[in-house]
C-alpha cells in the first residue's frame, strides 16, 4: 500500500494505492485535517507520497509522518524532461499531470488539460519531453472575478445545461464562463491538431467534467491523473 497525497490550492485529495492501481480514494478541505490524519493512521507502515503545490499542509502533519514522506519536488529523478526555463516556478501539479499522461500513453505527442483552481494547457512531446504551455483562470476564479470586480453582477455557480445564449443575467454568466472554457480549449485543441493531427488529449481536474462531452476531439478523461503521475515519480526513484 502507498498513500499519496495531492495538497492542491482548495482541497487535499487522498489516493490509497495497491499494487499499482487506486483502491480508495478521499477528499478533505483544509479545515478538516483531523479526518486526513485519521485516514492515513490506518497505514502507519505505508509510505506517504507527497505534493504540497499549496504550501498549506499543517506542518504538525508533516513533523509527526515525516520519516515516511517522499516528498515530491522538481529535483527529484523524472520519468520525463522539462524544458522550461522557469523550473523553480513550475508547478508540480502540472508535471505530476504530464507523467501521469506519459505513463499512459508514453512516445506520442500530447496535450494535458488541467481544469482545476487554474486552467492549464501543457505539451508533451513524443520523447517525453515537457515543452511547456499555458496558464489562464480556472471556472471557480473567473464567476468569483465577474462578481467581484463589477458592481452589480452576482456571485452564480456553473451549470450543466449551456446553450448558445443566455436569456437571463444568471444564464448569461455561467454560458458565458463555461462555454468561453469550452472555445478556449478547443482552439488550443485544434492548433496543436494542425501540427500533430494524431496528438493525444489528457482532460483532468476537478472542473474536468464539465467539458468532456463538450470537446469534439477524442481525449483520455481520466481525473486521477495527477495522482498516476505523483505514483509513478515515486516509483521511478525507489526503483532506480
Amino acid at each position: 500500500m502507498e498513500i499519496v497525497i495531492d495538497a492542491g490550492n482548495t482541497r487535499v485529495k487522498v489516493y490509497f494505492f495497491s499494487e499499482k492501481k487506486i483502491v480508495r480514494t478521499s477528499v478533505f478541505n483544509y479545515s478538516e485535517m483531523d479526518f486526513l490524519i485519521q485516514a492515513i493512521a490506518k497505514f502507519p507502515d505505508a509510505p506517504i507520497i507527497l505534493s504540497d503545490v499549496s504550501g498549506a499542509m499543517p506542518s504538525d502533519i508533516l513533523r509527526k509522518e515525516g520519516s515516511r514522506i517522499f516528498t515530491c519536488t522538481i529535483s527529484l529523478d523524472l520519468p520525463i524532461h522539462i524544458e522550461y526555463q522557469s523550473k523553480n516556478t513550475l508547478g508540480f501539479d502540472r508535471v505530476a499531470a504530464a507523467v501521469g499522461a506519459v505513463s499512459i500513453r508514453s512516445n506520442s505527442h500530447k496535450i494535458i488539460v488541467d481544469a482545476g483552481t487554474a486552467l492549464t494547457i501543457d505539451y508533451v512531446d513524443n520523447k517525453n519531453t515537457f515543452k511547456g504551455g499555458v496558464i489562464s483562470p480556472g471556472m471557480a476564479m473567473r464567476f468569483s472575478s465577474l462578481h467581484e470586480k463589477t458592481g452589480k453582477l452576482p456571485l452564480f455557480s456553473p451549470s450543466n445545461q449551456i446553450n448558445v445564449f443566455g436569456t437571463s443575467t444568471q444564464e448569461a454568466i455561467q454560458y458565458g464562463v463555461v462555454q468561453g472554457m469550452v472555445f478556449e480549449i478547443s482552439q488550443y485543441i485544434a492548433s496543436y491538431s494542425t501540427i500533430f493531427p494524431d496528438i493525444d488529449v489528457f482532460l483532468c481536474g476537478g472542473d474536468s467534467f464539465f467539458f468532456e462531452k463538450m470537446l469534439k476531439k477524442t481525449i483520455f478523461a481520466e481525473p486521477n491523473l495527477n495522482a498516476l503521475g505523483l505514483h509513478s515519480i515515486y516509483n521511478y526513484n525507489v526503483t532506480t
